[in-house]
């Protein structure tokens, strides 16, 4: 089916941008059950209570003398996949109500869109990687100030890829059904093949090969040269390159594809 709109309408211009953000920020906020929760409680046991678990097998081990400051980048990594759930149940929502062609009719651009989509996903970042941060000084942790800005920029940088991501993929997701098949699939095992909790030397082979094709697996090792060695290393450079491509390609996505409900919402 093509589309109502004239795909050219608006070009880069980031018309649309301020009311997607507004909108999506009040429906974040709306979800105070999900912000106290997989937001914020979710992250907190991953450190308190999983990290601080494993710290006694790693005692000791060659690749770390503090097993909770070397876990933690790796969880401030995952942490921004959380982006692309969000940012693909959200975008689901107006392809399938129809709510996308209404917006683009109002003259909302694709820039204007993708950007506003992403705004509520570095907003529940920040929120995360503040009581992470605070929680693991406590914890015994200590960084340096210019590593840790330069990691919060990371996170986000990695925010705006995994939303990217989410709504480039959204062009091809039809129902809720499938929707939750792909949040699944493309965050479990990503998540679980990325050295956060483990250096990636002593994974088995087949994994060492997962990671090199696996986006968190990059962002983990950025962040954690970044935050713990003060390094920027080529992996931060791949990241920043990953997201300089998939952003285009969800700004197309938005502007040149089929915004209309083909499932009535079911």
């Amino acid at each position: 089916m093509q589309s109502l709109v004239t795909p050219s309408a608006g070009g880069w211009r980031l018309h649309g941008f301020r009311p997607t953000a507004e909108i999506e920020i009040v429906a974040l906020l709306s979800e105070k059950k999900t912000l106290i929760s997989s937001l914020l409680l979710e992250p907190v046991v991953q450190l308190v209570i999983l990290a601080a678990g494993l710290q006694g097998a790693f005692q000791g081990a060659a690749f770390t003398d503090h097993y909770i400051t070397w876990v933690f980048p790796g969880l401030v990594a995952l942490q921004t996949l959380r982006a692309f759930s969000r940012t693909m149940y959200r975008t689901v929502l107006d392809r399938q109500w129809g709510m996308l062609t209404i917006k683009r009719l109002a003259g909302v651009t694709g820039t204007g869109y993708t950007l506003g989509k992403i705004v509520p996903s570095a907003i529940a970042l920040s929120l995360q990687l503040c009581t992470l941060f605070l929680l693991v000084l406590v914890m015994g942790a200590r960084f340096a100030i210019v590593p840790v800005i330069g990691t919060v920029a990371m996170a986000i940088i990695a925010a705006i890829f995994w939303s990217a991501l989410a709504i480039i993929i959204t062009g091809f997701v039809r129902d809720y059904i499938v929707r939750d098949m792909v949040v699944t699939w493309v965050m479990l095992p990503l998540s679980m093949a990325a050295p956060i909790f483990y250096p990636i030397e002593t994974a088995p082979t087949y994994l060492q090969w997962i990671a090199r094709i696996n986006p968190l697996a990059y962002q983990v090792d950025a962040m954690r040269n970044l935050l713990l060695y003060g390094q920027f290393q080529v992996t931060g450079i791949v990241m920043m390159i990953l997201t300089l491509i998939v952003l285009p390609l969800a700004v197309r996505s938005v502007s040149h594809g089929d915004a209309l409900s083909s499932q009535g919402g079911r």
